[in-house]
C-alpha cells in the first residue's frame, strides 16, 4: 500500500477542525488546478505513413484542439505545402490532391501562430511518437525548438480499456462512439483524440485511490510524460469502499463476494410447461418439425440409461429441443459444446431468455487456468525491472480487476502481450483469499439448473470422478468433436531438447556419432520405437528410453516434443457415472445407414439408441465440385498455395464475402502470404495462443475484410448468420495423413482404415463446415471444393452421395461453374 501518513502531536478539536478545512481547501484548490490542466491534442497527415522513422516527411495536414477543463476553446487547422507530389495511398487516405496542397502555405510561416497556440498546453497525440517526432523535427529544420509535456493516448487506451483487441482511432471510434465524420482528416482525428482523452479521464476517476496509486507505481515505464493524466487525478479519487472488496491494492467488485450471486434471477417466472409447444410459445419462438422431433426422443428416453445419439441438420435449432424437455421434469443438465465460441452461443443467446421466461440458471465452467488469480497477480505486480509492454500489461490488469464480473482471462485485450505474461496470473486452483473467481464459478455451477463446459474440460472432470456431474444428464453437443479430445486426454509428451543439449557439448567422437544416429532415427516417419529406445539408453538419456519403453504405444515427433499415444481408444463410456444419462447430438454420426461410426469410436457397443432425423435437400446452398483443379499429390505447397490465390481472386470479384477452410495450418500460411501484394482485404486466423476467433468472426460480419482464411474450430465450432451470400471454399479434403494418429490406430483395428474411417471422419468435417454457412433459410451459399479428387471416381463417388442427402452437387471445370456460382448467388 502506498498511502501518505499524516503524524498529528497534541491537536485538540479546534486544531482538528482548522486542519479539516484547511485540507479540504487544498484539494478543492488541486480539483480546480486540474481540471484548468491546457491540452493541445494534435494530429498529422504526412507525405509518408509507413515505417517508424520520421526522417524523410513532411506535413500536408495539421489539425489542432485545444481542451480545458474537458471542453474545446479553439481549434486550429491548415494544409500545408509539403513541395513533393503525394503518393497515391495518401491521397486515398486523405483526400488530399497535390494541386490543393500547391496553394497551402508552407510550413514555415504557421510557426509563429503554432507557438501561440501551443504555449503553456500538454501536447496530446494519439500516438505521440510520431505525431510530436514530425512536428518537432519541423520545427528544428527551421531553427526553432519545441518543448512541451508529451501524452500518448494509445498507450492510455491500453490502461484504461483493457478488454479492447485493438486500439487504432477507427477501432476507439467504433467501441467507444467517437465521434469523427471524416476519417483521416487531421482535425477531425484530432476531435476524434479529444474526446478519447475526456473517456480516459472520465475511467480514471471510476477507480478507487488504492488502485490508482498502485498504477502510478508502474506508470513512469509509459512514453514521454503519459504518466501525468494518472498523476493529475489521483488525488481526487476516493477509497470507493461501497463498491469494491480489497486484497492489499488489488479492487475488485463487492458483489462478487458470494453475497449476490453473478447468475441473474427472475423473480417472477413462467412455470415451466413439459409440453414442448408450449414453452416455445413461451419463450415467442417457432415451431420447427426437427425441433419437435429431437423433443420427442429425448422423450422417449428419458428412463432408459443407455446413452441417445441423435443427428440431426445444423441450424435447425436443436439446443433449445434437447434443454427443454429436460429440464421441464427437472432434470439437471451440464451441456459440453466443442469450443469455447459455442459455449458463448449458448449463454449470449439462449441463457437470457430462459432466465427471463422460466427462471433458469445457466453457468459455465472451465478448467482453473482459464480464470485469474489475484495472489498471483498481487506477486507478479510486485516483479521489477520490466519492460514497457510488461508494465502495461500490469497496469491494465488492475483496472480490469475492477471491471469484471467473471475473472475470466479470455477477456482481457492480447494487443501487445506474451503467453508468460497470462501465464504469471493465471489461476492455479491453489488460492486461499475470498475472491477466488475460479471457486466462484463452481459454487455458480454447482446451484445452477444448465452448466456450460466444453469438452476438454469434460473429459477432465469425467476422470476425476467431479461430484458436479454426478446427478446431471448429460448433453455433448457437436459429439464428433469428442473424438479428439479423447485422443489429447490419451496421450503424453516428452519435451527432449532440453535431454539432449548437454551431450551436444561433449567432446567424444563416439558420443556424436551415437547423437547423430538418435537425432537422425527422432527425425524418421515413422518412427523405430526400438531403436530410438536403445540409442537413447546407450547415452544415458533415462528420460527418452522410459518414455519409449512401452512397445504397444504409438509414438511420433512433432518438432520438438516427442509424443506417445495409448494403442487403444479412449473409451467415454468407461468415464460415465453408473446409470448417468448421456445424449450425444451432431449433424453427422452416421456415414450411411449401415455405418454408425461415432458410438462405436466411443466404447458404446451396441448398448444405443440411435435415431437420425434426414432433412430435405437444401435449396439455399449448392456445392461446387471442381474437376480440373491442380494435382494435390504432385503439388508443392507454394505452387498449390499460387493456384488457390488466383481461384480465390476471381471467386473475390464475385463481391460476396468468402470463407476459405484449410485442414493444413502450413497451407493456411503459404496461402496468406501469396496475398500479401494484393488489394483484396484478407482476414487471417492466428496460430496458437495469438488466435482469437471470436474478433476474428466480429471483423468477418462488420465486413471488415472480404475473405476470411482459417482452419481449427472454424470447421466446427463458429457460425456465420449474418452473411446473406456467401461462398465457402475448400481448397483440400479433409483427410486425415497416414501418420495421424487416430488412422493409425483404425489402421490395426480394421481392414480397410480409409473406407472405414478417414472417408467418414472428411465427410464428417465437409458437413460441418457447411452447416457453417446454412444457419437461417434467408442466407444463400456456394460450397466450393477447388480439390479435384471430389469429381472422381472410387471413394469420391461414396463421398458426393454422402454429401447429396444435404445439397446438390454441380461438378465441372473451374470457369463453367465460376458462372454458375454468380447465378446460383443471385
Amino acid at each position: 500500500m502506498h498511502q501518505k501518513i499524516l503524524k498529528l502531536e497534541k491537536v485538540d478539536g479546534a486544531c482538528l477542525w482548522g486542519l479539516c478545512l484547511t485540507m479540504r481547501a487544498e484539494r478543492e484548490t488541486l480539483r480546480y488546478n486540474i481540471l484548468m490542466t491546457c491540452y493541445a491534442i494534435v494530429d498529422l497527415e504526412a507525405t509518408d505513413t509507413s515505417g517508424s522513422e520520421n526522417h524523410g516527411r513532411k506535413i500536408i495536414q495539421i489539425g489542432i484542439v485545444i481542451l480545458e477543463n474537458g471542453k474545446i476553446l479553439r481549434t486550429f487547422s491548415s494544409e500545408v505545402n509539403p513541395h513533393e507530389p503525394l503518393t497515391e495511398n495518401i491521397m486515398r487516405l486523405t483526400g488530399l490532391k497535390d494541386e490543393k496542397l500547391q496553394q497551402a502555405p508552407d510550413f514555415s510561416e504557421l510557426i509563429p501562430e503554432l507557438k501561440k497556440i501551443l504555449a503553456g498546453c500538454v501536447f496530446v497525440a494519439h500516438n505521440v511518437i510520431f505525431d510530436w517526432g514530425l512536428l518537432a523535427r519541423s520545427f528544428t529544420e527551421y531553427g526553432e525548438t519545441l518543448e512541451m509535456q508529451r501524452v500518448d493516448t494509445v498507450e492510455l487506451s491500453k490502461i484504461f480499456f483493457p478488454t479492447f483487441e485493438k486500439y487504432g482511432l477507427d477501432s476507439l471510434k467504433t467501441k467507444l462512439g467517437l465521434e469523427n465524420k471524416h476519417l483521416h482528416t487531421a482535425l477531425s482525428d484530432a476531435r476524434e483524440t479529444a474526446e478519447l482523452l475526456v473517456k480516459i479521464q472520465s475511467e480514471i476517476k471510476k477507480l478507487p485511490s488504492l488502485v490508482i496509486q498502485e498504477i502510478c507505481e508502474h506508470a513512469s515505464a509509459l512514453t514521454y510524460e503519459t504518466k501525468l493524466i494518472i498523476d493529475e487525478l489521483a488525488p481526487m479519487a476516493g477509497e470507493r469502499s461501497d463498491e469494491f472488496n480489497f486484497y492489499k491494492y488489488i479492487a475488485t467488485q463487492k458483489k462478487l463476494s458470494g453475497e449476490t450471486s453473478v447468475m441473474t434471477e427472475n423473480k417472477n417466472p413462467i412455470k415451466i410447461s413439459e409440453d414442448f409447444s408450449e414453452n416455445l410459445k413461451s419463450l415467442g419462438l417457432k415451431k420447427r418439425k426437427i425441433q419437435n422431433r429431437i423433443a420427442d426422443y429425448i422423450k422417449a428416453n428419458l428412463d432408459e440409461t443407455n446413452p441417445t445419439f441423435i443427428e440431426a441438420p445444423t441450424g435447425s435449432g436443436k439446443t433449445i429441443a434437447y434443454l427443454l424437455p429436460l429440464v421441464a421434469v427437472g432434470r439437471k443438465v451440464v451441456v459440453s459444446t466443442t469450443t469455447k465460441v459455442l459455449q458463448e452461443q449458448i449463454l449470449q443467446d439462449l441463457a437470457p431468455k430462459l432466465t427471463d421466461t422460466f427462471g433458469l440458471q445457466t453457468a459455465k465452467l472451465m478448467a482453473a487456468s482459464n480464470y485469474v488469480s489475484i495472489e498471483k497477480v498481487e506477486k507478479y505486480l510486485s516483479e521489477k525491472n520490466s519492460g514497457t509492454n510488461t508494465e502495461i500489461f500490469k497496469m491494465k490488469v488492475l483496472v480490469w480487476l475492477t471491471q469484471t464480473r467473471t475473472g475470466e482471462l479470455s477477456e482481457l485485450s492480447k494487443n501487445v502481450t506474451k503467453p508468460e505474461m497470462f501465464d504469471s496470473i493465471s489461476n492455479l486452483g491453489y488460492d486461499k483469499i475470498d475472491t477466488d473467481f475460479w471457486k466462484l464459478a463452481n459454487k455458480q455451477a454447482l446451484k445452477s439448473d444448465i452448466l456450460v463446459v466444453n469438452h476438454a474440460y469434460l473429459v477432465e472432470l469425467l476422470r476425476k470422478k467431479s461430484e458436479i456431474f454426478s446427478s446431471r444428464t448429460l448433453i455433448v453437443d457437436e459429439a464428433q468433436g469428442l473424438l479428439q479430445v479423447l485422443e489429447s486426454a490419451n496421450q503424453e509428451h516428452l519435451e527432449i531438447l532440453n535431454e539432449l543439449l548437454p551431450l551436444q557439448l561433449l567432446n567424444s567422437s563416439d558420443t556424436r556419432t551415437d547423437l547423430e544416429n538418435l537425432l537422425f532415427q527422432l527425425g524418421k516417419i515413422p518412427l523405430n520405437r526400438e531403436k530410438i529406445f536403445v540409442e537413447a539408453a546407450e547415452l544415458g538419456l533415462d528420460k527418452i528410453s522410459e518414455f519409449m519403453i512401452d512397445p504397444e504405444n504409438i509414438y511420433w515427433t512433432t518438432g520438438n516434443t516427442l509424443n506417445s499415444s495409448r494403442p487403444d481408444f479412449y473409451n467415454f463410456k468407461k468415464l460415465l457415472f453408473e446409470k448417468q444419462k448421456a445424449i450425444f447430438i451432431s449433424a453427422s454420426i452416421a456415414f450411411s445407414d449401415k455405418q454408425v461410426l461415432l458410438p462405436e469410436l466411443l466404447g458404446f457397443a451396441k448398448d444405443y439408441k440411435f435415431y437420425k432425423i434426414q432433412s430435405k435437400i437444401a435449396k439455399n446452398q449448392k456445392l461446387f465440385a471442381v474437376a480440373d483443379g491442380l494435382p494435390v499429390k504432385n503439388s508443392t505447397v507454394q505452387d498449390y498455395s499460387y493456384y488457390l490465390l488466383k481461384k480465390l481472386t476471381e471467386l473475390a470479384e464475385l463481391n460476396r464475402p468468402m470463407i476459405v477452410l484449410f485442414s493444413s495450418r502450413q497451407m493456411l500460411d503459404w496461402t496468406a502470404r501469396q496475398f500479401e501484394k494484393s488489394s483484396i482485404k484478407v482476414g487471417i486466423q492466428q496460430a496458437g495462443h495469438l488466435a482469437n476467433n471470436e474478433l476474428l468472426k466480429k471483423q468477418f460480419d462488420d465486413e471488415k475484410f472480404q475473405i476470411l482464411l482459417a482452419t481449427g474450430a472454424f470447421w466446427e465450432g463458429v457460425d456465420f448468420e449474418k452473411q446473406k451470400r456467401a461462398i465457402l471454399v475448400i481448397p483440400r479434403l479433409p483427410f486425415a495423413t497416414p501418420e495421424d494418429v487416430l488412422t493409425r490406430k483404425f489402421s490395426e483395428k480394421y481392414k480397410n482404415p480409409f473406407y472405414d474411417f478417414n472417408l467418414p471422419m472428411a465427410a464428417m468435417k465437409l458437413r460441418q463446415a457447411m452447416g457453417r454457412l446454412n444457419r437461417k433459410k434467408s442466407q444463400r451459399s456456394a460450397v466450393v471444393v477447388l480439390d479435384y479428387r471430389i469429381a472422381g471416381n472410387s471413394y469420391a463417388k461414396r463421398l458426393r452421395k454422402n454429401l447429396e442427402e444435404l445439397v446438390e452437387i454441380e461438378t465441372g471445370n473451374f470457369d463453367e461453374l465460376l458462372l454458375q456460382i454468380k447465378e446460383f448467388l443471385e
